[in-house]
């Protein structure tokens, strides 16, 4: 089994060492108004509604991708049942190996370092020595957006006893109603060692309902169409007048829809099966029940509130959409009941289509949305922004900038290319639909202006040259910047430092399509 985890770049660290003395938040971004709208990017591209990769494209795509060791994606349904002890604990110790303790002097949330004490306290919770010579793989889903966590503790690990928004502990975060392979408990068992579709790492059990058998997990009948969340984040309400809320998905993720608006939206005509993409719930397969959970009066059931089947309140469903959501019981079985979102929320049915002009939409909507580092406090990283945006549309992303960059079409080795030689590579580069990376850092392509290049990416914020020496400043979010972003700093400009310019798109792709 391939190791699915975030990787460190030895860059990113120093990145993460620099960040962390910053000075005032300045617009060293700052950009027109008009330019942070996605109309001025999407009337530049000569036919913005031009389908790049087609339903069958994509999934043909991921189907490749995810047969790619080097890309680290997993379909949690297709993974096998039983692993052994030592194939557990190979991936235990790699997660050692790369994040435990080492020389470099680390820090808790009390800016204390994190000695021996809790190390050897650390080693003891992930409970080695409870895997057995073979050990069967559970299934569930997230009953809510949770960390994945490096290790199964919610301490800190900073560079410095400051440096709170940089937490090598912090993996990710994954969405509400993602599926999850359960490899192994904590001893403490507040912590469930797991597989997700693009990293593995530990989340607490209190966020996860155990599936009776993997296709338990998807409930009853055979999954469509699912319902797309298309905006930075949506509301979801356990009743139908919104009162209660329940839950928060972002961007990428998807859901079983149970009803759908009356009258319903129409169908997109080449729409992709469930579970390809995002971090809902996709199409179960037939499996085998789980031994050590009582099972249910049905399996996968459905509790249907009494909105749903009361006729008086047949109206007021059908200003909504009524999905499936899943819910942790008391004693951690999983069941599930309905959600609510209002019918002119910013969702889809089915994903969207792969369009530069959907791309624009889609990207902007995050604009100005916080950095965070792993999604440290509901924020997004720059290979997050990258990875919830393509979701939509059904692609799968890796949750790195490195093997973000290893996706689509090479528009050119960049190895010793000078400014102008990566400015004629961007030349032939299709806006939006192309990802340029450096090391330790991922952006969106947005397309020429005036002789610039501009990009839109989350970043935390850029080194420069002042009177006082090197500084950085905060940039803190999602934002437009032109290519020449850090000219002058230690490190040089973004374009300077482009190491791959990647299409996400096949070579019939109108290159440099602008009007």
């Amino acid at each position: 089994m391939k190791s699915n985890k975030r990787t460190i770049p030895a860059s990113t660290l120093i990145l993460l060492g620099i960040a962390i003395l910053l000075g005032s938040s300045l617009q060293v971004h700052a950009v027109s108004k008009r330019m942070e709208d996605p109309l001025f990017w999407i009337n530049k591209v000569r036919d913005s509604n031009r389908v790049l990769l087609t339903p069958f494209e994509i999934r043909k795509m991921n189907e490749e991708n995810l047969k790619r060791q080097d890309l680290l994606l997993c379909r949690v349904k297709d993974m096998k049942e039983e692993w052994t002890g030592e194939e557990i604990l190979n991936f235990l110790k790699q997660d050692m190996e790369e994040f435990g303790k080492t020389g470099r002097v680390r820090y808790g949330k009390q800016g204390i370092p994190l000695g021996d004490s809790f190390w050897n306290a650390l080693k003891e919770n992930i409970n080695q020595v409870a895997l057995k010579e073979k050990n069967r793989l559970l299934f569930g889903l997230t009953v809510k957006r949770t960390d994945v966590r490096v290790f199964p503790t919610a301490e800190l690990s900073i560079s410095s006893p400051t440096g709170y928004k940089f937490d090598l502990f912090q993996h990710s975060a994954i969405a509400p109603g993602s599926l999850v392979g359960i490899y192994h408990f904590s001893r403490d068992k507040l912590w469930a060692y797991v597989q997700t579709s693009f990293i593995r790492g530990w989340i607490r059990t209190k966020d996860l309902a155990m599936a009776i058998g993997k296709n338990d997990a998807f409930g009853q009948g055979e999954i469509k169409d699912p319902l797309v969340i298309t905006g930075n984040f949506v509301g979801i309400f356990a009743d139908p007048l919104f009162q209660q809320p329940v839950l928060s998905a972002q961007m990428g993720s998807t859901f079983i829809i149970s009803h759908l608006p009356s009258p319903s939206p129409p169908r997109p005509r080449s729409a992709l099966r469930g579970g390809l993409a995002g971090e809902g719930q996709g199409e179960g397969e037939t499996d085998h029940g789980h031994p050590h959970l009582n099972p249910p009066p049905s399996r996968g059931r459905i509790i249907v509130d009494k909105f749903s089947s009361s006729k008086e309140n047949h109206s007021v469903i059908g200003n909504c959409y009524v999905i499936k959501i899943p819910f942790r019981e008391a004693d951690g079985r999983l069941t599930f009941r309905n959600g609510y979102i209002p019918v002119d929320d910013d969702v889809h049915y089915g994903f969207l289509p792969y369009t530069q002009k959907n791309l624009a939409q889609q990207a902007f909507k995050m604009l100005h949305q916080p950095y965070g580092w792993g999604e440290m406090s509901g924020g997004r990283d720059c290979s997050r922004f990258i990875m919830d945006l393509f979701n939509t549309f059904g692609i799968l992303m890796p949750r790195n900038s490195i093997l973000q960059a290893k996706m689509g079409i090479s528009l050119g080795a960049l190895e010793g290319k000078t400014i102008e030689e990566k400015k004629k590579i961007l030349g032939r580069a299709v806006p939006l639909a192309t990802l340029l990376r450096m090391p330790g850092h991922i952006m969106l392509y947005l397309g020429k202006h005036e002789g610039k290049h501009y990009a839109v990416h989350s970043i935390w914020g850029i080194q420069k040259r002042g009177p006082s020496g090197i500084q950085t400043q905060k940039i803190g979010k999602v934002a437009v910047t032109d290519l020449n972003l850090g000219k002058g700093g230690p490190n040089g400009s973004l374009l300077h430092r482009l190491t791959e310019i990647q299409l996400i798109g096949n070579s019939s792709c109108p290159q440099g399509a602008h009007k």
